[in-house]
C-alpha cells in the first residue's frame, strides 16, 4: 500500500511536467525521464555504470527503478520521419547505446536491453497518446508495446514488450518528462 501512495505522490508531482506524445518531438532535443504510470518508476539500465558493466557490453537490461537522477536512467528521444510516420530511437546518456529488442524477436515478455545503434527496426519506436499526457511506446520491428513484467510496481522489475492490452493497463503507459 506505501508504494502505491508513493507512486501516486509521483505520478501527481510529474503529471504537470509531462511531455506528450504529440509534444515529444518538439521537446525531444534533450534528455528525459520515462516514468511507469503504475508503478511511478523510470526506465533505467540495471546496474549501472558504478558496477562497471553498463558502458562496455550489449547485454545489459532495461528495468523500472528509482529515480536517483543517474545518467543511467536519462534517454534522449531522437526522432526522423518515414513516409510521414515519426520514429524514436532513444540513447541512454550515460553510454549512447539505444533501447533495443534483442535478437529481432517478435515474442510477449521479452525483456528489452541497450545495444550500439545499427539502424534496424527493433531500435525504433512510435510513441502515441494513451491517457492525457502519458503514451504508449511501440516497437517498430515486432508492433508490441513496453510494458513492465507481471504489471509489478517493483524496482527492479523488467521492461519488456508485450502485445497491447486493454486501454487501462497502467504498465503500458509512460510519461516523458524533460530534464
Amino acid at each position: 500500500m506505501k508504494s502505491i501512495i508513493v507512486s501516486l505522490l509521483i505520478i501527481a508531482i510529474f503529471h504537470n511536467s509531462l511531455v506528450s506524445a504529440a509534444d515529444l518531438p518538439r521537446q525531444s532535443e534533450g534528455y528525459h525521464y520515462i516514468v511507469n504510470k503504475r508503478s511511478g518508476l523510470v526506465m533505467g539500465v540495471e546496474d549501472g555504470p558504478d558496477r562497471g558493466r553498463s558502458n562496455r557490453d550489449n547485454l545489459d537490461v532495461i528495468t523500472q527503478q528509482r529515480s536517483n537522477g543517474a545518467q543511467y536512467q536519462q534517454w534522449d528521444a531522437r526522432y526522423f520521419r518515414e513516409r510521414g510516420t515519426k520514429y524514436y530511437v532513444f540513447v541512454a546518456r550515460h553510454s549512447g547505446k539505444v533501447l533495443d529488442v534483442p535478437e529481432l524477436s517478435k515474442a510477449n515478455g521479452v525483456q528489452l536491453i541497450q545495444y550500439d545503434y545499427n539502424g534496424g527496426a527493433n531500435q525504433q519506436f512510435t510513441v502515441h497518446d494513451s491517457d492525457g499526457a502519458w503514451s504508449r511506446i511501440r516497437n517498430r520491428h515486432s508492433g508490441k508495446y513496453l510494458d513492465v513484467r507481471g504489471d509489478s510496481e517493483r524496482a527492479g522489475a523488467a521492461v519488456v514488450q508485450n502485445s497491447r492490452k486493454s486501454r487501462n493497463y497502467m504498465s503500458q503507459e509512460w510519461g516523458f518528462i524533460k530534464i
